[in-house]
């Protein structure tokens, strides 16, 4: 027997032969399908410089014409995630993928996406809610739940605020846009509403008229609005005194606290004692 013709060699160099025919096929498909490769990693390299660039770009375009700064970090969200997609569509055109195909299997991914992620389409859509009702905007200093702070930055998805300790708060968009939220800087004017509760053996005479000097006297607290000083109730270890008086509000934190210092110095000096609530 010829040992050419043994099972073993002839399966072993059928073998070769069509390994050699595979690496052949993968050498002349890597021939034509390299330097398309090589454009399309070039272009999407260009590319990703060209759209840091022109995001740059756009957003001084937007600052430098005045656009709501509420507007500008959403705007550029969106314009972000565009021509990323934009780009990525063009590389699989250079290296040669049929993008109708994929344009329908990313439509078909998306709506999957979409079903998957409906808590983020709901913050995609509560951003939109507010940028277009402006319930609040960039500066503005709101309370949402727990959380209060200064508006920094509403995104496509979040909107964030920097507390009065410095710490970045991120709030979803559908939260937002659904809830109570308490905007602090939506009117000029603020008003501050301090209680005092007097001992009853105080003179609440001259308890009022102290208050009423205090506010008189001071130059930011705002002489043409109605402020009040008044009786609020008898409790059971004192008498319960409001002073509310109107501010701008820029002057809000401010004030606050200076007058109730002023109030505990001038109740001090005329001996007017505040009364201690029972344990």
């Amino acid at each position: 027997m010829n040992l050419l013709d043994s099972p073993i060699i002839h399966n072993s160099l059928s073998g070769i032969y069509k390994l050699d025919e595979w690496i052949y096929k993968l050498y002349n498909s890597g021939i034509h399908f390299l330097p398309s490769l090589i454009i399309g990693i070039l272009v999407f390299y260009l590319g990703i410089i060209a759209i840091k660039k022109l995001l740059k770009i756009s957003e001084q375009y937007m600052f430098g014409r005045d656009y709501d700064p509420t507007i500008v970090p959403f705007i550029k969200s969106i314009l972000k995630f565009g021509l990323y997609l934009f780009l990525i569509i063009i590389f699989l055109m250079i290296v040669g993928v049929n993008t109708a195909s994929f344009i329908t299997i990313l439509g078909a991914a998306g709506l999957a996406l979409g079903l998957a992620l409906q808590g983020s389409l709901s913050n995609f859509a509560g951003g939109i809610l507010v940028l277009i009702f402006k319930p609040f905007r960039v500066g503005d200093y709101i309370v949402s739940g727990t959380f209060s702070g200064t508006v920094q930055e509403i995104n496509i998805l979040f909107t964030t605020i920097i507390s009065t300790e410095n710490k970045a708060v991120i709030i979803p968009n559908s939260i937002v846009a659904n809830k109570e939220v308490v905007n602090n800087s939506a009117q000029s004017l603020r008003r501050i509403e301090l209680s005092v509760i007097l001992d009853y053996g105080s003179d609440v005479d001259l308890a009022m008229q102290t208050l009423i000097s205090i506010l008189e006297n001071h130059p930011k607290v705002l002489k043409d609005k109605k402020n009040v000083v008044g009786i609020n109730s008898f409790l059971s270890y004192g008498v319960k005194l409001d002073v509310h008086f109107w501010v701008n509000q820029v002057d809000f934190m401010e004030l606050k606290y200076h007058i109730q210092h002023l109030i505990f110095t001038e109740f001090k000096n005329r001996d007017i004692k505040f009364a201690i609530s029972p344990k």
